[in-house]
């Protein structure tokens, strides 16, 4: 039974680990609903980006979805064309857009969608702090488990539930300074990026608790097949 459990909370952090790992690497965060995407709160905080860096070339966009490393942007008066660019420590993005496979026009432009670029940032650092901690806190618990050592069930649990928690704490900042706080959830929807991410952190947590647990059970099961609590 304390052999399962050790196995149990391996596997959660090992999903929680996918799913972090997936949500932090992908760009669908916010989703902006395009049918709702004219209201009068949608053109303050997206508004519409005219780039004429080129001669007799006028580029109008907005944001159309992005996650925490890309933002993508539709055109809006050459066909709907998509461009995506990184989003740099201040929130500003080099949008470039290719015509006739030769001509390119770029401009460096602050996202207004990231309504709070030091939420955004902090967002960053917490998810990638997270990721880390959550890589090692899972070969912890897996090696525990071919092992069978109570020592690494605990220290791979505890490192699972900091990772958790900064996991945890990412998605409340972010949801709460960049979603539902400026009002962006009056057009726009979050996307499965971050929704993998808000799996992730309870499944982590579930994944800590249990190792914490198989490494108290093994401590009381003395010298069952774990061997003594001494052996570790």
């Amino acid at each position: 039974m304390v052999n399962f459990v050790a196995g149990l909370a391996a596997l959660l952090s090992f999903i929680a680990l996918v799913l972090t790992a997936v949500g932090l690497s992908t760009n669908h965060w916010i989703d902006v609903d395009s049918p709702r995407s004219t209201s009068d709160l949608a053109a303050r905080l997206n508004p519409v980006v005219t780039n004429a860096e080129l001669d007799n070339l006028r580029v109008n966009y907005d944001v159309s979805h992005y996650g925490l490393w890309v933002g993508c942007h539709l055109e809006r008066n050459f066909g709907g064309e998509v461009s995506c660019a990184y989003i740099g420590a201040s929130c500003y993005s080099d949008v470039c857009w290719i015509r006739n496979r030769r001509d390119k026009t770029c401009l460096d432009r602050r996202v207004r969608l990231l309504t709070n670029c030091a939420a955004y940032q902090a967002t960053r650092a917490l998810i990638c702090i997270g990721t880390m901690v959550l890589i090692v806190g899972s070969s912890l618990l897996f090696v525990a488990t071919c092992v069978l050592s109570r020592n690494l069930s605990l220290l791979g649990g505890l490192h699972t539930f900091f990772a958790g928690v900064c996991l945890m704490t990412a998605f409340a900042v972010f949801y709460a300074r960049e979603y539902s706080g400026p009002g962006v959830d009056g057009f726009a929807s979050l996307g499965w990026s971050f929704i993998l991410v808000i799996a992730g952190w309870p499944i982590a947590i579930v994944a800590s608790l249990l190792g914490c647990a198989s490494s108290t059970a093994q401590g009381k099961g003395g010298s069952s097949a774990y061997g003594s609590a001494s052996d570790y």
